[in-house]
């Protein structure tokens, strides 16, 4: 009996993995002069997000320039 409920969980767990959606959205790519400011956005939906990290990576064409800033957030 106890062993049918794990498996039952289990299955409705990966179902709905299988059958939910995650989107990203987040802001375009913008270019400013040194000293400039942008604002960076992102919005993720389909997903339980309670507390995660998310990390901003800034990316020059052509090169890998490395981690940017990181905010742990964490809903109540």
């Amino acid at each position: 009996m106890e062993r049918t409920i794990i498996w039952s969980i289990l299955f409705l767990v990966t179902i709905h993995g299988v059958w939910s959606e995650i989107k990203l959205e987040q802001s375009s790519s913008q270019v400013q002069r040194p000293g400039g400011t942008v604002k960076m956005s992102c919005i993720i939906s389909g997903f339980d997000m309670t507390e995660y990290y998310i990390h901003w990576i800034r990316q020059r064409p052509g090169q890998n320039d490395g981690w940017e800033d990181g905010h742990r957030f964490k809903l109540r």
